[in-house]
This record gives structure tokens, C-alpha cells and sequence, in this order.
């Protein structure tokens, strides 16, 4: 038992894993609900300030790069990073991609937590609702004043 905790303290510290499993033996459904559960506990995701306007994001960040890459595989979208503290980091602000993970991780691999279901419900009502202004209309809006 020690040396299972041993090996536990090891890969939370570290992120290393002892052993490689073959990945392609896992068959979608399983991921799916796999990564349903990264979602719920590492994953983030909302609106963040750009400039003058808002944008929407999705992000998982982690220490386990194979996971991270994983998931970005299993999106099909997105920009893996090495931060500087040790974790990489999934971030994708694609609108046509988030709708399809809100649409993924709501209804076909749904989350878990409350919170974080509403805040992606949240996040796809807004995707669905919101058209971005293109500069033309902003600047006949202002002409119109």
C-alpha cells in the first residue's frame, strides 16, 4: 500500500506516469465520459475581456500533457501551451467549436457539478443569442449620434 501512495505522491507532484497504456484500446463513449469528468474538475471556461469586446473560451490546463493532447483530439480544435508553471494549458475561442463542446458536454457526455453544467448552459445560451458586431455597424451607430 505504501508503494501505491508512493507512486501517487510521485504523479501528482511530478505528472510522470510508471506505465504507458495504449490510448486506442478506449473506445469514444468511454472518452467522452472521461473527459466529461477532466471538464468538471479542471475545465474553465466563460467570456474574458479582449480589447473592447468580450470573448468566449474553454480551457483545461493540467500537468498530464498526454490528457491535455488527448482532449484537444477528441475536440478536434485548439492551442496546447507549456506555462510556465508546470501545467499545459487547452484553450480554444472558436465560437462554431465551443457550441459544439457546450453541445457535447451538456447533452451527449453531460457534467456532473451543477456549476460548472450551468455555467456552460450559460455560455452556450449566449453563444446561440450572440452576433457580433462587425466594425461597419459600430461605426453607423456612431455616425448616427
Amino acid at each position: 500500500m505504501e508503494e501505491l501512495r508512493k507512486k501517487l505522491r510521485d504523479l501528482k507532484n511530478t505528472g510522470v506516469v510508471d506505465q504507458v497504456f495504449d490510448s486506442a484500446s478506449s473506445d469514444l463513449e468511454s472518452l467522452g465520459h472521461f473527459f466529461a469528468g477532466i471538464v468538471d474538475g479542471e475545465g474553465s471556461f466563460g467570456w474574458k475581456s479582449s480589447g473592447l469586446s468580450k470573448e468566449p473560451f474553454f480551457a483545461v490546463a493540467m500537468k498530464d500533457r498526454k490528457i491535455i493532447e488527448l482532449l484537444k483530439e477528441f475536440v478536434g480544435h485548439g492551442n496546447v501551451r507549456f506555462r510556465k508553471d508546470g501545467v499545459y494549458h487547452l484553450e480554444i475561442n472558436n465560437r462554431s467549436i465551443l457550441k459544439n463542446i457546450c453541445d457535447r458536454f451538456l447533452n451527449q457526455f453531460p457534467l456532473r457539478h451543477n456549476r460548472q453544467r450551468e455555467r456552460l448552459s450559460a455560455l452556450q445560451q449566449l453563444l446561440n443569442d450572440h452576433t457580433p458586431r462587425s466594425p461597419d455597424s459600430v461605426s453607423r451607430e456612431h455616425d448616427m449620434v
